[in-house]
């Protein structure tokens, strides 16, 4: 995790902060600057896009990394990668009481089933989806 959300007692409000991997790049090679810290800690909250905020500055600023600030940046590039596949693995599916619950739509129709696996919740969305796709209509 690239940001911290904590609770400003003076002001009630939630304040963000950059840490970890992004901020060690920034405070690296990119003098440490507050604001970019802050933009990443927003894109990172809001949809983990801190790390295409990190890289565009890097680009923006003409700075290439090389050694350990290299190998830390593939890493974020790695997990993110992972993250997304997560994601499009889980679409479609809810984890509720240990088992996970699909919910695709074809045509007008919503169809709801659970599963016990993970594997087979995934198969039943797929199938769906290519029904719906030889039916001639989007998921």
């Amino acid at each position: 995790m690239t940001f911290a959300l904590r609770q400003n007692l003076n002001v009630g409000q939630p304040v963000l902060e950059c840490f970890g991997d992004y901020a060690l790049i920034v405070d690296a090679v990119l003098g440490g600057d507050a604001k970019l810290k802050r933009r990443i800690a927003m894109a990172d909250a809001d949809h983990r896009g801190g790390l295409a905020v990190l890289k565009n500055a890097l680009r923006n600023r003409s700075v290439s990394l090389t050694g350990k600030l290299y190998d830390i940046l593939r890493t974020c590039e790695l997990d993110q990668i992972h993250h997304d596949q997560k994601l499009l693995d889980h679409k479609q599916i809810e984890v509720r009481g240990g088992s996970y619950r699909v919910t695709v739509t074809v045509e007008h129709n919503v169809f709801r089933r659970s599963f016990s696996s993970l594997s087979d919740a995934q198969n039943y969305r797929d199938r769906m989806i290519l029904l719906g796709i030889k039916l001639g209509c989007e998921e």
